[in-house]
């Protein structure tokens, strides 16, 4: 039998059978047929899709968000809910009205809490710097007590209920992650999100609760924690090694000595050794002076964006910190060791003070209004749903079967890989602070890369939602 209707959404969302549009709607010919056939089975099929954001420039972002929502509902409910009422075709989209409403009350909560700004120059640079630090002591300290591994000095340190280290996650597939964590955080975000004392929604709640928490985020940790993906992504963004071939480094090398012998035979004159001197010291005149006119043409463009930023804005964030930049050079010289050995520290100094010099001059106001700007644009939120669909749902638009583990052996082919590149593109001087495998070591061990990936999550979650928090209600 089909469930009743939801009342308590009919005023903040457009109805199935009268859609309320706004000029903004979606044609229905960027429309998946799927979105129309899963989500809205009631609508005329010649009327546009009520859009999830009225503004003009989101509307492949709608299309997007709608795609995601239809293959997530086709995925994991309608298998299962199909077999128990084959005919209802309103459930589908009572689940989408409750969604809807979640989504479009989420981008106001994280507008008017300004989070994501302080969350990417505050607190992800803390928390990576404090997982750097944690590992290094319990490599330090597995070392002097063999018995117990370097997960077991992590989760002392910084345990975590979402990681159990007598629960054994390396068979079967099993999660690292407890599912009851990602669980939790849905219903959390869901009861903060959705009407107070809406009961007729309880079903779609649970059953949503379930996608998200299980499916959703449990699929996305279950990518985040593994090693192996971090080294594919290091390869992806730093490129593969392109070495020249041995017979391509013999044709350079007997191309050089033949212009020895060349330039042997023919020696300049006095006049010739005059004339490479003036045109030497024109190009030294013409550097200069593009140097100059860049330099002017980027204090200009400087000037211009400080008068853009808004005066005070994002400065409460720094009363703590002194500077924005702070924590991130604070990470960088731990990452690079930079604190080992006298050319590190001559490298730090260099580097805090080239910082503290891009505050001073206007840095701690333009950096948070310029990353405001580029967190605005909508093309971010679609690129992120358009990679979110692709890792759950690589099967043709159903979820892929579970992708096998790499081996051993190639997990570290592909690490050794990475520092390989990472030694060709790095400078001398910060590959004698700190060799590049000590750099990958808090990356190498998936449980720590657990710790931290809850971390991160918990940071920003706490910080969007703080009625989440412990003693949250008491206050």
């Amino acid at each position: 039998m089909p469930t009743s209707p939801l009342p308590a959404f009919r005023s903040t969302l457009p109805s199935l059978s009268a859609p309320s549009l706004s000029s903004s709607s979606s044609p229905s010919s960027s429309v998946h047929p799927l979105v129309r056939k899963l989500l809205f089975p009631q609508l005329d099929p010649a009327s546009p899709i009520p859009p999830i954001f009225s503004d003009a420039h989101l509307k492949e972002l709608n299309n997007e968000l709608y795609l995601f929502i239809a293959l997530a509902l086709r995925g994991y409910i309608n298998p299962w809910y199909a077999k128990i009422t084959p005919r209802d075709r309103d459930f589908l989209p009572r689940v989408t009205q409750v969604l809807v409403h979640v989504l479009c009350i989420l981008p106001s909560r994280l507008s008017t809490r300004d989070t994501i700004v302080p969350f990417l120059l505050i607190h992800l640079p803390t928390v990576l710097t404090e997982h750097w630090r944690t590992t290094r002591v319990s490599l330090s300290l597995a070392q002097l007590h063999p018995p117990l591994s370097v997960e077991v000095f992590y989760h002392r340190i910084h345990p975590h209920v979402g990681i159990s280290i007598g629960h054994s996650a390396d068979k079967d597939g099993d999660d690292l992650i407890n599912p009851v964590y990602w669980t939790c955080l849905a219903e959390g975000i869901l009861k903060i999100l959705l009407p107070a004392g809406d009961s007729g929604s309880e079903l779609e709640t649970v059953i949503l609760r379930e996608v998200l928490g299980r499916v959703v985020l449990g699929a996305v940790g279950r990518k985040f924690v593994q090693s192996s993906f971090w080294w594919s992504i290091g390869l992806g963004l730093l490129g593969t090694n392109n070495r020249p071939s041995g017979s391509e480094e013999n044709e350079s090398s007997q191309h050089f000595d033949q212009s020895l012998d060349a330039s042997s035979h023919s020696r300049p004159s006095l006049w010739q050794a005059l004339l490479n001197g003036l045109l030497l010291v024109l190009g030294i005149v013409q550097s200069i002076f593009v140097f100059g006119r860049n330099t002017f043409q980027a204090l200009k463009t400087l000037r211009n964006l400080m008068s853009t930023c808004p005066p005070g804005r994002n400065r409460d964030l720094m009363v703590d910190h002194g500077w924005v930049l702070g924590p991130w050079v604070e990470c960088v010289g731990l990452l690079l060791g930079l604190n080992d050995t006298l050319v590190g520290r001559v490298l730090w100094i260099w580097i805090e003070g080239l910082a503290r010099l891009v505050c001073v001059l206007g840095g701690d106001r333009l950096i948070p209004h310029l990353l405001s700007i580029q967190l605005s644009s909508p093309e971010l939120p679609t690129m992120l749903v358009i990679k979110l669909r692709s890792i759950l749902f690589s099967n043709q638009g159903y979820p892929g079967p579970p992708v096998p583990d790499l081996s051993a052996e190639e997990q570290t082919a592909l690490q050794v890989l990475l520092e390989r590149v990472l030694e060709e593109k790095t400078p001398s001087s910060s590959s004698e602070c700190s060799p590049i495998h000590e750099l990958l070591v808090p990356l190498e061990n998936d449980r720590l890369n657990a710790h931290l990936l809850l971390s991160i999550i918990d940071c920003f979650v706490l910080g969007v939602f703080p009625e989440l928090g412990v003693g949250a209600n008491e206050k």
